[in-house]
């Protein structure tokens, strides 16, 4: 049951639909706080939202889990957002080393190295 809200959050979250996407991701993770998907999706709207505190511990867990480099791409925002530069850097530069075609994070540690 988890999974199917979890994909339901993800449907929602293509639509535009955040709202709806962020219910079903917090359904999913009361079901099961170990849902990879569930804790990415709901990490990158409250990024979004500007939550940052509880967006970095949902990536901390979701990266516990399997680590992504998206997952590492927007921890490095919310840290950038809370003016960790180095801890945002060290994110990027691990997303980049998982995945050296994700563009949008080698374009931010490019923006904030001095």
């Amino acid at each position: 049951v988890s999974h199917t809200y979890s994909n339901l959050g993800q449907v929602h979250a293509f639509l535009g639909e955040q709202p709806a996407a962020k219910t079903s991701f917090e359904k999913a993770l009361a079901l099961d706080p170990f849902n990879l998907n569930s804790n990415l999706g709901l990490a990158k709207i409250l990024v979004n939202e500007g939550k940052l505190k509880p967006a970095i511990n949902l990536l901390g867990t979701a990266l516990n889990i399997l680590p992504p480099a998206e997952g590492y791409y927007y921890l490095g925002l919310a840290w950038e957002e809370e003016a960790q530069s180095a801890q945002a850097q060290a994110a990027y530069r691990h997303a980049v080393q998982l995945d050296p075609n994700l563009e949008a994070a080698q374009k931010r540690l490019k923006a904030i190295i001095p």
